[in-house]
């Protein structure tokens, strides 16, 4: 019965020995991996004034740019979205698409244009760049506000770094109109009273 119990006890030693040991491989290999581990959306930010007040936001930023021009696409697609939260959940806070008929290129202005032409009336393949905002005091109103699409220079774009991981930039975007959630007998689109002019700045994952 003394052994029975002095090799119980050995075998409970031996197990708690290897459970501190394995507790030490672990925290030595999180301490060497920790620096190469990152939350989804860990650092990723979207910054900017709206009328001068800041506004914020560290959580659902994501942007995409698409595949440079070739034979079959003539343009390049460049998207930047943050997901609302609370009672705006499941709409976009911000948005940002625009369709550019050139590659990207660092630190190059592009912005929205209309620029109709003088014979024909047509605007065919010139940049565009569409931002909509909304916020809770917004949604109670309106579907999202936007700049006017049909005037040059109401929305700008500069990407400052683009990698397989992330896209950092800047934007700019006078929002002069309000898409209402229902319509009205000149349409859904509205004339704000106080356009929203919008500067900002983002870090956003690139997926």
């Amino acid at each position: 019965m003394k052994r029975k119990i002095a090799t119980m006890k050995t075998f409970l030693l031996w197990n708690k020995l290897a459970l501190i040991a394995w507790v030490l491989v672990i925290s030595a290999c999180a301490k060497n991996e920790l620096p190469e581990i990152e939350d989804d959306e860990d650092g990723y930010y979207v910054t900017m004034t709206v009328n001068g007040e800041r506004v914020e936001y560290k959580s659902g930023v994501t942007a995409l740019l698409s595949e440079a021009p070739d034979e079959t696409i003539d343009y390049q697609q460049f998207s930047l979205t943050v997901a609302g939260s609370g009672s705006m959940k499941g709409k976009e806070a911000l948005s940002l698409n625009c369709f550019v008929y050139d590659s990207w290129k660092p630190n190059k202005k592009y912005e929205n244009t209309f620029e109709p032409d003088e014979t024909t009336g047509s605007a065919d393949k010139q940049d565009q760049i569409d931002l909509h905002y909304l916020n809770e005091a917004l949604a109670g109103q309106y579907v999202f506000v936007m700049n006017d699409s049909f005037q040059t220079g109401s929305a700008h774009v500069i990407l400052k770094e683009v990698t397989s991981t992330y896209i950092k930039g800047t934007f700019h975007g006078v929002m002069a109109r309000g898409l209402l959630p229902y319509s009205t007998p000149q349409g859904n689109v509205v004339n704000l009273e106080t356009p929203l002019v919008i500067d900002g700045e983002f870090y956003a994952s690139n997926r």
